[in-house]
């Protein structure tokens, strides 16, 4: 049985020694005790749900979140925060960096367990939803003429003509759309419910997974037309994406089937 990943970063040991203890009936635990090593445990081993200290050495919560947040490798990643800063302001502050909820110490275990467990979930059934529609509401601009439906066509468009090429990213999609990160961040969040580097990542796995089902390409060359210029990489992203290896992925599923 699979056991979802919780990474919890956290310098009071403890603070950490108890959620560890606690969180480890249900989950898979790994632990840092500084912003700098759970950066590195994050990108390592990419847990399910990452739980937060905001004060920390080396690297606070914040800028933890944000760094993670905007590396394409981490940006799925549910962060939740952790603080005994009550203020509106800080609480703004979580929000804002890309922190997917923001928890008040001293808290109710079981109100912890509730917010994990719903975030995770919320997280799957998005990314199965997203999934499932992304292809219909971007092949085509959706009948509606809302403001939602134009922006993430042109998006999706400039993502399949320029798909082949590494350097596509937010940076380069926030020149092209002209406009502001921030602005630009919002809108893809309102129009597809992803953050615009889970939003590249999704549509580059289904394009690699229609090539792997449909052509007789090699891994490295679809690996090349979807934008990864390292084949390893695209295999590491490929199977926590699918849950399996490219090439296994090609031979358990036939030629033609839809994605």
């Amino acid at each position: 049985t699979y056991l979802e990943t919780i990474l919890i970063v956290e310098d009071n040991y403890e603070m950490r020694n108890y959620l560890s203890a606690e969180l480890s009936v249900k989950y898979k635990i790994l632990e840092a005790d500084d912003g700098a090593k759970g950066l590195e445990l994050a990108r390592k081993f990419s847990p399910d749900l990452i739980l937060c200290d905001v004060l920390m050495p080396k690297m606070n919560g914040y800028e933890l979140t944000r760094t993670l947040k905007e590396d394409f490798a981490t940006s799925h990643i549910p962060v939740i925060l952790l603080t005994a800063e009550s203020s509106e302001e800080k609480r703004i502050q979580g929000i804002e960096c890309g922190a997917d909820d923001y928890i008040i110490k001293p808290f109710n275990l079981n109100y912890l367990f509730t917010k994990i467990e719903k975030t995770i979930i919320q997280r799957k059934k998005l990314k199965k939803r997203f999934e499932q529609e992304i292809a219909e509401k971007s092949r085509s601009v959706n009948e509606t003429d809302s403001d939602e439906a134009n922006f993430i066509e042109k998006v999706h468009q400039m993502v399949v003509q320029n798909m082949s090429r590494p350097e596509l990213n937010v940076e380069f999609l926030v020149g092209e759309m002209g406009m502001s990160r921030t602005l630009f961040f919002k809108k893809m969040k309102a129009a597809s419910g992803y953050a615009p580097n889970e939003y590249l990542r999704i549509i580059r796995m289904k394009e690699a997974a229609r090539l792997l089902t449909t052509t007789d390409k090699t891994v490295s060359e679809i690996s090349i037309a979807v934008g990864f210029s390292d084949s390893n990489y695209f295999g590491k992203t490929f199977k926590k994406h699918f849950g399996e290896t490219p090439s296994v992925f090609k031979s358990m599923n036939s030629k033609n089937k839809l994605i």
